[in-house]
């Protein structure tokens, strides 16, 4: 019989929230998932910025430690979101940006 070897996916959508639930959140993202885009709407206030996505990717390491896990992160645009923040956040390593209709 052959064996077939399959590798942990992505999850190219998740809401891992704050705080406690974060944490929990992360973990069990990890446990299925190889990498996961980490939607930015789910903090109060949302991720806006390089520095907002490097803050909350940090909290999200954390939580996940030693396990196989990358966080693809992104940021919530807005009306004023200007092309100095979007070029800020890539070149920080965020890989997309979302709008959400208000």
């Amino acid at each position: 019989m052959d064996t077939f070897i399959t590798r942990k996916g992505d999850d190219f959508h998740v809401h891992l929230r704050e705080l406690e639930m974060m944490k929990r959140m992360a973990r069990l993202t990890a446990a299925q998932f190889a990498r996961a885009v980490i939607m930015p709407n789910t903090l109060k206030p949302p991720i806006r910025t390089a520095g907002d996505a490097f803050d909350y990717r940090q909290q999200i390491v954390e939580a996940t430690r030693r396990m196989d896990f990358a966080p693809i992160m992104t940021i919530k645009l807005y009306p004023n979101t200007t092309p100095e923040v979007i070029k800020g956040a890539f070149q920080t390593g965020v890989k997309a940006a979302k709008i959400y209709p208000e």
